[in-house]
């Protein structure tokens, strides 16, 4: 048996409108600022993965992880949220080409790049061995075309830079989140020698937290 119902905003008297289709529209209001003088729960986050966590430890991935794979890392903290929006990935070498690692050859088993939540993995890269295989596996943002696709030239003396920037937030709302305690965690795993790039850092941006 159905039930007829309307439902009234009791500031405005206003009633919901439903759809041609049956659904409900509604509106999502943003919380109220902070008063003066009160501290921002959310605030602008970023940070390197480092082989000690978040800036810490070595933070360039130029590292040999042929023998021993080599893990570079951030994790949740024991003081805020952090929520990830977006992740970027950058390779600095003498050139950039899109069937070479940076400008290294015969990378055999590449990079992972994996997300684990809950105790969960989830792999955002897995195996990439060259810049191309990179922007297949992570529909990245792009800009450029044809060699220059994503690439900096010069972008230290003679060095190019190659870019890849995952947009988190486009694929989960508010961004990746690794709760305030617990062991969740963004892992990047080298598994190749890859000592010939200039630079190979992975950062992530977003917001974090408090309680």
């Amino acid at each position: 048996m159905s039930i007829k119902s309307i439902l009234i905003d009791a500031l405005t008297g206003n009633t919901a409108r439903i759809s041609n289709r049956g659904s409900l529209s509604t509106h999502t209001l943003l919380p109220p600022l902070p008063s003066p003088g009160v501290p921002n729960r959310a605030r602008y986050y970023e940070a390197l993965l480092g082989t000690t966590g978040a800036d810490s430890g070595t933070t360039n991935a130029n590292v040999d992880g042929s023998a021993t794979t080599q893990e570079f890392y951030i994790e949740s903290s024991t003081d805020y949220d952090l929520h990830i929006t977006e992740i970027i990935l950058l390779i600095a070498d003498s050139a950039i080409v899109m069937n070479r690692f940076g400008n290294i050859a015969n990378v055999t088993n590449g990079i992972d790049l994996i997300i684990n939540e809950s105790g969960e993995d989830t792999s955002v890269v897995t195996a990439a061995t060259t810049n191309g295989e990179l922007l297949a596996q992570t529909a990245p943002v792009l800009f450029g075309d044809g060699t220059g696709l994503n690439k900096i030239s010069n972008w230290t003396g003679t060095e190019d830079a190659f870019l890849v920037s995952i947009e988190l937030f486009k694929y989960v709302p508010d961004g990746l989140r690794l709760g305030i305690g617990n062991l969740d965690r963004v892992t990047l795993k080298v598994n190749d020698d890859l000592t010939g790039l200039t630079q190979f850092n992975v950062r992530v941006l977003g917001h974090k937290v408090s309680e």
